[in-house]
């Protein structure tokens, strides 16, 4: 997803403007489908992103990438299941 692809580069380049950015799409994203924990995680980098945490926000990467990938393994088994 390009809104995920973008929070992992603006993580890499520690820009925190960016990381707000595409972390806040991606939470309103996440709730809209169910990923309930995806947006508790991308509100808590926004949230630490808009107060220049940086160090908050990289304690919340591994959770990240860990929600990130249980919402692909869901999409994936679903995909897989067909209509």
């Amino acid at each position: 997803d390009a809104d995920a692809a973008a929070l992992g580069e603006a993580l890499a380049r520690r820009d925190l403007p960016a990381i707000v950015r595409a972390a806040h799409r991606i939470k309103g994203a996440s709730r809209m489908v169910g990923a309930q924990d995806l947006g508790t995680v991308c509100a808590a980098i926004e949230r630490a992103g808009r107060a220049e945490d940086l160090t908050a926000v990289l304690a919340e990467e591994p959770r990240l990438r860990h929600e990130l990938t249980r919402l692909t393994t869901h999409l994936e088994r679903v995909g897989a299941k067909g209509p």
